[in-house]
């Protein structure tokens, strides 16, 4: 075969295509890409610091406190016995009500259907094929995303759904989409990734054709019975008619009332399929009571056309949480809501329910909360299936009936099982007060054995078997102890620091099933938490911490808020919704992040110098920091009043609050509260360089600065709004410093003190009033800055090159628009400052012309059967760079990372590593071309290159000559 000569002028250039030519890049024109290995902040909503119930160790009464627990080291290797005092999981509604807050709108609701109307919109925007020529916007050098995991530590799931196929189950997680497994949680595997973006709630398997599955979307859970529930709407419901491969929205059930407190589909939480008829659910929606679905006509196939009728049957006047079919009779259904049990005798149909929880002698007590409900086996041979019930009321009570309703018994109303009481087992020494905290509005669940009348599991925080029908649940640790201690889930008794997790159940339980198959030959159960999908191998003999498999094999559906990295790529940090701060090391991979605890983490920020020096967050802006690599993080809040700890907590900062790094030392770090707060020392100590207004006491309305009131009055500051969400530093100036308010102001200084000018408002085109979610300063100039707004909006992202003097929306132009969607991050390339970045609920987009227009960013070259934007459909929360790779931290799917590459250099007489960097050049063209983005420059040493196959020059960019000569390939 003939060789390709490809002749390079000394000072030429071959363009490539239709490529677009720019300034060359060389060594000269790199800057030092570890100042931009930094996290810029993303808020992601605001929220006032939870109020805990605390409850007296001897007494046993609840005792309400404020949110001023003193943090105490987390220490990796610590024995089981010795441990220490860990905080326990709590924040989940806080987290829920602070997403919802930056999502909002100007008229502070969420449109409805907002994803899916964002994806539609989003099909329009140019999407460039790995052929060049598609498109008229180049991707600011993306190509392929790789996924860095975890794989081994999971995230919320509310549903599990057992198929008939042996070991083939499905997985929702409530950010993180629909998973399913053939070999039984060994191993996992997304479906239909546009699901991911939805909070999947409910999975069930049509009875009558197992092809069929249903989705429900919307975590309705939050915010009790208000008609806002305080977290993102889902899209209603989903059908899949081939085994969960492909997935279509059900037209009928996508929200359209402009008003989500009135629409019934935004939040669903559960579903029930009738036995026999197909296409017959029962949907249990926070906004719309119990609806029923009848399908068409019998001839029409099975696809979107079933269950396209539903009709409300029951409006309980509270939010419906569950609803189970009695599997001995088809007719008798039952329904959970936060306040009341329901019954009908009938189908379901309208008018023939009839209310449980009205007190008396055979009735369920009324004016309680949450109740949980299961149908159990029968307590005598001939008689119907017991039914069950856990309510939240004294801290957990079990009742049953054991003839169907008609007269219900009081089992247990005294052992607190929705409480965390795991710290007594042992006790923690003095002068450490045992904390009892309870959330059973959040975590409540209870299972019944189908073949044993006296096996129960009831849960919240931990699990608690009773092996005598309820009777017995918990007594002390020493006879009864709970089943599962979520302290014991994570890897802090890892001594040899391999990252495994998996000795118990992780906390905060919302579903357990059992297999189809489960009888005396198989006693395996399943259990969905915050930590992804825990098996039992045997419910009987499961104990604390034995008996316990992990099963979060590749199941990636970690919550993060944000995340850091060292440059040089030996060490990712990141902090998530209850798994806290987990660390990556590729020397581990995707399957062995290390987890030293639980309960939930905030940002992050590597030292740059020393990457044993880690930083993360609990939440309301606790700041800790490790110094051996992430295995234990003490406490560095010293001076920081806007803290948890060291104040009241009351509206002083966002339940995740952002914090950064300055990227021209990394002993300096700023962080945002009500104030804003500098250290100059590693965390050491804190001082306030904004100082915000003071509030009042509660009750006498005495001036306050926070934690100044006498117990138990707090320090109220009126607008809860008006807290840092976002903060930025200029690689150029450490004094130059912007921040982001959650009430949409935005403020600069350039002395790094008291000197602040608000600039959200000039010009003529002033910024709108909404959450402020990120600022990025561009590295060249400093006087360039993006600023990005919360809501489901199209004036999101703005920009401005005068120092905040005007303000230009940068959203995009025609079809190379961000669709209206809400948008987290963005992130200016360290190299190129032209290219932009920013992460958004549906995934990322990319530009190369400063934000004047978009794309998607560049499909996977062996795209899955529905190939999706980089990396997924998934809410990004923050973007940040590991050296040259950006790295997105996603609120669902774990973490991924591509190389948008500027520059990339070939040379054939290189014998060693190589990277396509200038020190390490690849040898063949063939492997510049293939890490190369549409827009990356390719810099060629001249001489010849023996490169098998063929190599096709196919991307928008330029080839260069690395020096004089010519470059023959063949």
């Amino acid at each position: 075969m003939a060789p390709v000569m490809v002749a390079l002028a000394s000072l030429g250039l071959m363009i490539v295509a239709a490529c677009r030519t720019s300034a060359p890049q060389n060594e000269h024109d790199l800057v030092d890409v570890r100042s931009f290995a930094k996290r810029g902040p993303v808020a992601i909503g605001a929220a006032e610091c939870k109020r805990s119930q605390e409850t007296n160790a001897a007494a046993h009464t609840p005792q309400p406190t404020e949110c001023v627990d003193a943090d105490v080291p987390t220490v990796a290797t610590a024995s089981k016995e010795a441990r220490p005092t860990v905080e326990a999981p709590t924040g989940a509604e806080a987290m829920a009500r602070q997403r919802w807050m930056a999502r909002a709108g100007d008229d502070g609701t969420i449109p409805p259907n907002a994803l899916m109307n964002a994806k539609n919109q989003a099909d329009l925007v140019p999407t460039l094929s790995i052929r060049e020529g598609e498109g008229s916007v180049a991707d600011a050098g993306i190509w392929n995303w790789e996924w860095l995991g975890p794989g081994n530590i999971g995230g919320r799931v509310r549903a599990i759904a057992m198929h008939p196929i042996a070991d083939f189950m499905f997985a929702g997680a409530v950010s993180g989409g629909l998973w399913r497994t053939f070999n039984a949680g060994r191993a996992w595997e997304p479906v239909d990734d546009f699901l991911a973006s939805l909070a999947v709630t409910a999975i069930v398997i049509d009875p009558t054709n197992s092809s069929t599955i249903y989705a429900a979307t919307g975590e309705g859970i939050f915010g009790g019975n208000s008609p806002t529930a305080f977290s993102p709407p889902g899209a209603g419901v989903f059908i899949s008619t081939d085994f969960g491969t492909n997935w279509d929205q059900l037209p009928s059930t996508a929200p359209t009332n402009p008003n989500p407190t009135t629409d019934p589909w935004g939040y669903v939480n559960r579903l029930a399929h009738h036995p026999t008829q197909s296409g017959v659910l029962f949907a249990a929606t926070r906004n719309g009571g119990i609806l029923r679905s009848a399908p068409n006509d019998s001839s029409i196939p099975p696809d979107l056309s079933l269950g396209l009728t539903w009709t409300q049957v029951l409006n309980p006047g509270a939010n419906a949480t569950d609803v189970e079919i009695d599997p001995s009779n088809a007719s008798r259904v039952l329904v959970g809501t936060l306040t009341d049990v329901w019954m009908s005798n009938n189908n379901g149909d309208a008018g023939s329910w009839v209310q449980q929880t009205i007190g008396g002698a055979t009735n369920l007590p009324s004016g309680v909360n949450r109740c949980e409900i299961d149908f159990g086996a029968p307590s005598t041979a001939g008689a119907p299936p017991t039914i069950w019930v856990s309510i939240n009321t004294n801290n957990g009570e079990i009742w049953n009936s054991t003839d169907s309703g008609v007269t219900w018994n009081p089992i247990n109303t005294g052992s607190q099982y929705l409480c965390n009481l795991q710290v007594l087992c042992p006790p923690p020494p003095p002068p450490t007060v045992p904390r009892i905290r309870c959330q059973g509005d959040y975590d409540n669940v209870i299972w019944a054995s189908p073949d044993d009348p006296n096996l129960v599991v009831v849960g919240g925080i931990d699990l608690f078997r009773s092996i005598d029908g309820g009777a017995t649940v918990f007594t002390n640790c020493a006879t009864t102890p709970p089943i599962s201690d979520w302290q014991d889930y994570h890897a802090g008794n890892d001594t040899d620091d391999d990252g495994n997790i998996g000795n118990s159940a992780h906390a905060d339980h919302h579903f357990i099933v059992e297999p189809p198959n489960y009888g005396p030959t198989n006693r395996r159960v399943y259990f969905a938490n915050d930590g992804g999908v825990q098996r039992a191998l045997n419910i009987y003999t499961v104990t604390t911490n034995t008996g316990w498999t992990n099963l979060a094999n590749n199941l990636g559906i970690t919550q993060f808020y944000g995340g850091a990295a060292a440059p040089d790529g030996s060490v990712i940090l990141g902090g998530s919704q209850d798994n806290d701060q987990s660390r990556y090391r590729p020397v581990d991979g995707a399957q062995a992040w290390l987890q030293p605890s639980t309960g939930d983490g905030g940002f992050a920020a590597v030292d740059y110098n020393d990457p044993t020096i880690l930083y993360g967050e609990r939440t309301s802006l606790t700041i800790r920091k490790s110094t051996d690599s992430g295995l234990n993080f003490t406490p560095s809040t010293s001076g920081l009043a806007d803290a948890r700890g060291n104040c009241d907590c009351t509206n002083r900062s966002l339940f995740i609050a952002p914090f950064v790094m300055d990227p021209t030392d990394p002993t300096i770090l700023v962080a945002g509260g009500r104030s804003i707060w500098r250290t100059t020392d590693g965390a050491s100590s804190w001082n306030a360089i904004r100082v915000a207004a003071l509030g009042t006491c509660s009750a006498s309305g005495a001036t306050c600065g926070g934690g100044d009131c006498p117990p138990p009055q707090t320090c109220n500051f009126g607008s809860v709004n008006s807290r840092c969400s976002a903060i930025d530093i200029s690689s150029m100036n450490s004094n130059r410093i912007w921040v982001g308010y959650s009430d949409g102001r935005v403020s600069r200084t350039t002395t790094s003190t008291s000197s602040w000018t608000n600039v959200q408002d000039n010009g003529l085109t002033p910024l709108p009033g909404r959450f402020v979610t990120d600022i990025a300063i561009n590295p060249r100039n400093a006087s360039k800055v993006f600023v990005t707004l919360g809501g489901y909006n199209n004036n999101s992202i703005w920009f401005t090159n005068d120092d905040g003097a005007t303000w230009q929306l940068r959203q995009g132009t025609g079809t190379n628009t961000v669709p209206q969607i809400h948008v987290s991050t963005i992130r200016f390339h360290p190299t190129i400052p032209n290219w932009i970045y920013v992460g958004t609920d549906i995934g990322v987009f990319a530009s190369d012309d400063n934000g004047l227009n978009w794309n998607r960013t560049a499909r996977f070259r062996n795209a899955q059967p529905n190939a999706h934007d980089g990396p997924v459909n998934v809410e990004i929360s923050e973007l940040f760079w590991q050296g040259d790779y950006l790295v997105a931290a996603t609120f669902g799917r774990g973490m991924w990372r591509v190389r948008p590459l500027a520059a990339v250099y070939v040379d054939f007489r290189n014998p060693g590593a190589e990277d396509g960097s200038l020190g390490k050049p690849f040898d063949t063209v063939g492997e510049g071309i293939g890490v190369a983005g549409h827009g990356t420059n390719m810099f060629v040493y001249p001489g010849t290159y023996d490169e098998p196959g063929t190599t096709e020059f196919f991307k928008r960019g330029v080839i260069r000559p690395s020096a004089a000569g010519s470059v023959t390939i063949r």
